[in-house]
């Protein structure tokens, strides 16, 4: 079983499995369903549980989105991608990336009570749904139910999220893993321009610039998950914008600090440690800028 395939499961096992809320379990969930561990060898094994691992590390758009409004981010939907702009992107990497960025400004509106920009974003995703044949994931019932839902917000999350699942079987035709990862990094990329942009652009919000910074961590797997899926060289420029990025924040001091205590059932005593990653407004800036260029790499079409 090559790579691609490993991937594949992870994606359609996972990647629309968001609940929209930050996850608190630390563990990974159940193998997806139809998963045969006797096809997997030991690499195998040891490259799926790796995926896996990366996947799982990353915030999806709805959690970002989340973050950023217990942050104390304000709503500009200036900074947002025109729901209009869905018809410029032609190639299935600009599709899948905007998607992902779609999503992300979905759940920023939907956070923020911006219901009839939720709908705009809804019939955005349909258009470039119907360009990568996944109309499975937004039907014309889901945005029938957007609308019956318009002043509910968790509703209009949970609606979200339920969309999440019907493309599982939209992804099991060969190639939907790499569509899946550009929708993973476009939401990604999105939710650190709107991030980095609100911590910039307004007064200054200690937390949300923490929430910036904490986004090293999900630089890394992010580099490290688009490493594994280009090995044709396909994904050169996604990998390389991210990589750029990584390299900022690769540059960001990290300072331990003593964490957790404490004793289990048995007696043993365990100890965590906090690690804070430090900032300056120039690294947040320099952030910002490489943000909004790689995003806008993908959006301004």
């Amino acid at each position: 079983m090559n790579i691609r395939t490993l991937i594949l499961l992870v994606l359609v096992g996972s990647l629309f499995s968001c609940r929209g809320k930050v996850q608190e379990e630390t563990s990974l969930p159940e193998m997806p369903v139809g998963f045969d561990s006797a096809s997997f060898d030991e690499e195998d094994k040891k490259k799926y549980n790796k995926a896996r691992s990366i996947f799982y590390s990353l915030p999806s758009p709805m959690e970002t989105t989340v973050l950023m409004h217990k942050a104390g981010a304000t709503y500009r939907q200036d900074i947002l991608n025109p729901a209009e702009n869905s018809k410029n992107y032609v190639t299935s990497a600009d599709q899948a990336v905007n998607i992902g960025a779609y999503l992300a400004d979905m759940s920023y509106c939907n956070i923020f009570q911006q219901q009839e920009q939720c709908v705009k974003y809804f019939a955005a995703l349909r258009v470039l749904g119907d360009e990568l044949n996944l109309s499975g994931i937004f039907t014309s019932d889901i945005a029938e139910r957007i609308e019956l839902n318009l002043e509910k917000r968790d509703s209009i999350m949970n609606i979200i999220s339920e969309a999440y699942w019907t493309a599982k079987s939209e992804l099991e035709e060969a190639e939907r893993e790499k569509i899946a990862s550009y929708v993973l990094a476009g939401g990604w990329i999105e939710g650190l321009y709107i991030a980095s942009s609100l911590a910039t652009g307004g007064e200054k919000n200690e937390l949300l610039e923490k929430r910036v910074a904490e986004q090293k961590y999900s630089a890394m797997h992010l580099s490290e998950l688009l490493e594994i899926q280009n090995s044709d060289g396909s994904m050169d420029d996604i990998e390389k914008g991210v990589n750029e990025l990584l390299d900022l924040f690769m540059a960001l001091e990290e300072k331990s600090e003593p964490g957790t205590y404490s004793v289990d059932e048995h007696g043993v005593i365990r100890v965590g440690k906090k690690i804070t990653v430090k900032m300056s407004r120039e690294q947040l800036e320099e952030i910002a800028v490489k943000a909004k260029e790689l995003r806008n790499s993908y959006i301004a079409r």
